[in-house]
């Protein structure tokens, strides 16, 4: 399968935002509380986190 890799948008933030890991990796979920924070450090350019994208633009990673 191929992938691409592109800046971090606010769509593909958003849905990381939602994701929820099984324990002992529930420590990465994001707080409910803190969306907005969350939102506003994974979308800061000086971050520079990246979108992993399939064949379809579909968020992978």
């Amino acid at each position: 399968m191929r992938f691409s890799f592109r800046r971090l948008e606010k769509e593909h933030a958003l849905s990381i935002l939602r994701w929820r890991y099984l324990p002992p990796y529930d420590f990465y979920d994001f707080d409910v509380d803190t969306i907005q924070e969350g939102l506003c450090y994974l979308i800061d350019p000086k971050n520079a986190f990246y979108a992993i994208l399939n064949v379809h633009e579909e968020l992978e990673g």
